[in-house]
């Protein structure tokens, strides 16, 4: 399964949001069967997605909107 996007407004970061909506999802998941969660993260959030066990696959970059690009990191965590 792939996660497309977790985004959580700075002014509320650091309060748990996004840990509590990630584990909703890996549940979510788990009662599909699915067996591992890829997503995509932007730099700043790997400590956190790692924090929550996820394992760095490979680094790239993806072109945006509006012509420009960003570095990447493709991650995947195994499910129960």
């Amino acid at each position: 399964m792939k996660l497309d996007k977790l985004n959580i407004d700075p002014k509320h970061s650091g309060i748990g949001i996004g840990t509590r909506l990630l584990n909703k999802i890996e549940r979510l998941a788990n009662k599909k069967a699915f067996d591992k969660l890829h997503l995509k993260a932007s730099m700043n959030s790997i400590s956190f997605y790692k924090s929550m066990a996820y394992k760095t696959i490979e680094e790239a970059r993806q072109l945006l909107s509006n012509g420009s690009s960003m570095d990447t990191v493709f991650m995947e965590k195994a499910l129960n």
